[in-house]
């Protein structure tokens, strides 16, 4: 008789038949109909993109969609965006392509994903040990400023499930089962995250030099080229996906910045740093 790895169906069967699973599942329900409740209640008591002030992000999409330019504004007088990084919105143009200029369906949408991210958090958390895993994601389940952002147009949502997919594909980047589509799924997800908000965008840097240092001088069963393409992939598919970005708004600004950053660190952080100090009103520092 030939023995078989397990399938993946097989495995998955075992999972549910534990209790952890059920604790998991019971969370995941109740997290669901929470947002269900709550996603009711802000389409019946404000405007239908949710708790935010304005529609950027549906503006934005539909720019993109109908005439083929990332900006806002009218179709006469569009500006190409800059400061917000377009995956989010590139996430609206196929959404509205199908069901129409809804914004409710966006906020159906972020609600969705807020939901999958608990599982994420789950898994990430069963690294370390299952009661963990169930722990954290019970925490992020009850974190009320998930379930508000959700319900607002913004990418803040799809956000937490990049950044939690990608920083679970690099946990395995730290174990000798370390291997290079490990590393290419990591830097795509990292790549996404980053392009749905910025302060990502250096972070490969770190996790490359951390993947060096604990391989070379703590784990040392991955040979040092295994090690090095390992990191290469890592950093340069990120690099080079979130650069196309970089490139586009140097082109559109004559600056080479991602996501404004340049302009909320000058225009915004110091001089909220100087009307603090000076003890004046944040406009009169900006001025």
């Amino acid at each position: 008789m030939v023995n078989t790895s397990p399938t993946l169906i097989s495995n998955l069967r075992s999972f549910l038949a534990t209790l952890e699973a059920w604790l998991l599942i019971t969370i995941l329900v109740l997290a669901l109909i929470v947002q269900i409740i709550y996603f009711s209640n802000v389409q019946s008591g404000y405007a239908s993109y949710g708790l935010s002030s304005t529609d950027v992000y549906t503006e934005l999409a539909a720019n993109f969609k109908n005439h083929g330019l990332y900006g806002l504004g009218e179709e006469t007088n569009i500006k190409r965006e800059t400061e917000r990084p377009p995956f989010y919105a590139s996430i609206l143009v196929v959404i509205y392509s199908i069901v129409g200029e809804r914004p409710a369906m966006a906020l159906i949408f972020n609600n969705l994903v807020l939901w999958l991210t608990i599982a994420i958090v789950y898994f990430i958390g069963r690294t370390v040990d299952p009661r963990v895993g169930l722990l954290a994601a019970l925490i992020f389940a009850l974190d009320p400023a998930g379930v508000v952002n959700a319900n607002k147009n913004g990418p803040a949502a799809l956000y937490s499930l990049l950044i939690g997919s990608s920083f679970l594909a690099a946990i395995n980047l730290f174990t000798p089962r370390a291997t290079l589509k490990i590393a290419l799924l990591g830097s795509i997800l990292l790549a996404l995250a980053t392009l749905t908000r910025g302060p990502t965008l250096y972070i490969g840097v770190a996790i490359s030099i951390a993947l060096i240092a604990v391989h070379k001088f703590s784990i040392r069963q991955i040979p040092t080229k295994a090690i090095i393409m390992i990191v290469v992939a890592f950093f340069s598919l990120q690099m080079l996906l979130v650069g196309l970005w970089v490139a586009r708004n140097n082109a559109t600004s004559g600056h080479y910045e991602y996501g404004g950053m340049s302009s909320h660190l000058y225009e915004r952080f110091i001089p909220a740093l100087i009307a603090k100090r000076d003890g004046t009103d944040f406009k009169k520092a900006v001025d």
